[in-house]
């Protein structure tokens, strides 16, 4: 039968003679015996959770991989915020330019080829964000690995310096679309200027239209790549003079415009090779980033199923050795145990013999001594009873004698005064007194 930890503490010896067990030697001998089994059950527990834990393979690693994925997750989502802001404050930035457009009305080849490049980063941004949807499958497919986890964790530093360097370049990007829109925010501003001037011009005409024929000569300054200076001296060289000043206006507002829409065909021009290069090396990165986590991911998966089938192996032999020790410690335990109990058996049984024998001669010697004890005990009783009967004779007969002497003597003296020998004579101060004198005789 086995013995149980909670069986040996809730033991308890009970004492039926004297001189029996020492009850600290028994419980000393049970502490003994529950800090043994204690430790055997901790041992046994502490073993099986290694086994545990050895079977499951390599479980922190994958909680620190696991963590790292999950922090780049968050990395990642942190990116896609601030694309999707950076796409909002675009479209806000192109809202207000179409507006700008719209009230202008000259430039709508510049609004259409800012519009297309807004596509076009648009597109770029999806693919961006395809990419990251691929890195993040990677991390997905690298969850699995255990004993890699330095050299996963490096791996995912080197993909997100990498992603660094694209969101660098996408910031690059947006600075050049922003420098292109304040290059052509500066084009309406001129456009505007020279609206302003050719309806000055325009205005200037009318007025001389209008004008009566002037006796003085009138200058007129024009726009052009010089000063030039046209002299109007009678009414009839004023139709001239205003057909050349509208056709050198004219002629200014075509070069600026031809300027404009020759300077925004060569930035966008610009952006697109921009685009195109950074979106190649995007895809480069993004391949070659994929095929070398494909690759990691292989061999890291490879190498973690062959060292959690070492591992399991290891942990099952250990534990099969373990387990065969811990039996053959708690039968050597039990063989102590049970042969230290049949000593103290005996001991026990002898002791108890002993104590038997001694309780036997104990009681007879004890018995002897109280007969003596009572026999002479009898004897002063006899004594004192006698005595006792000697003292009360004695002593009833001292008293009758003195109450016989009591009843014959009389205590009053020979001459008595003759005040008792008168009589009562009317009445007295004193009648208790009188009463107990007549009384009396």
């Amino acid at each position: 039968m086995t013995l149980t930890i909670e069986q040996v503490r809730d033991t308890r010896f009970h004492l039926a003679r004297r001189n029996g067990y020492d009850p600290a030697d028994v419980d000393t001998f049970v502490d003994k015996v529950e800090t043994t089994l204690v430790a055997l059950a901790e041992e046994n527990a502490t073993l099986q959770q290694q086994v545990a834990t050895l079977s499951s393979g390599g479980g922190a690693d994958d909680g620190e991989l696991q963590r790292a994925l999950e922090e780049r997750d968050a990395e990642l989502e942190r990116v896609r915020a601030e694309l999707e802001e950076a796409r909002a404050q675009l479209e806000a930035k192109d809202e207000q330019l179409r507006s700008a457009a719209e009230a202008g009305g000259q430039d709508a080849d510049l609004r259409a080829a800012l519009e297309a490049k807004d596509a076009e980063l648009r597109a770029r941004d999806e693919e961006l964000g395809r990419k990251n949807e691929e890195i993040q499958n990677l991390h997905n497919s690298l969850s699995g690995g255990g004993d890699e986890a330095a050299h996963l964790r490096g791996e995912l530093e080197n993909r997100d310096n990498e992603l660094n360097h694209l969101r660098g370049e996408l910031g690059d990007r947006d600075g050049n679309l922003e420098q292109l829109r304040a290059e052509a925010e500066s084009l309406r501003e001129q456009l505007a200027q020279r609206d302003d001037e050719l309806n000055g011009l325009r205005g200037e005409v009318e007025s001389l239209r209008t004008a009566a024929p002037a006796a003085a000569p009138v200058a007129f300054g024009a726009v052009g790549d010089g000063p030039q200076e046209i002299v109007v001296r009678t009414a009839a060289e004023a139709s001239p003079a205003v057909t050349r000043l509208l056709q050198m206006a004219t002629e200014q507002a075509e070069r600026l415009v031809a300027e404009a829409q020759e300077e925004a065909t060569r930035l966008t021009t610009e952006a697109n090779e921009t685009a195109a290069r950074v979106t190649a090396e995007a895809n480069e990165t993004a391949e070659r980033v994929t095929a070398e986590a494909n690759e990691t991911a292989e061999r890291v998966t490879t190498e973690a199923n062959e060292t959690a089938e070492r591992v399991t192996t290891e942990a099952e032999q250990k534990a099969k050795e373990i387990v065969a020790d811990a039996q053959t410690r708690g039968e050597r335990v039990e063989s102590e145990a049970r042969v230290n109990a049949e000593k103290l058996t005996g001991d026990a049984e002898a002791r108890a013999a002993q104590v038997d024998a001694d309780a036997v001669a104990r009681r007879a010697e004890l018995f002897s001594t109280l007969e003596a004890e009572r026999d002479d005990l009898s004897t002063r009783v006899d004594h004192l009873r006698e005595f006792e009967g000697r003292f009360r004779q004695s002593f009833v007969g001292n008293l009758e004698q003195q109450l016989e002497a009591l009843r014959s003597g009389s205590f009053a003296p020979e001459q008595l005064p003759e005040l008792l020998g008168e009589g009562l004579r009317g009445q007295s101060a004193t009648p208790r007194l009188d009463a107990l004198l007549n009384k009396d005789n």
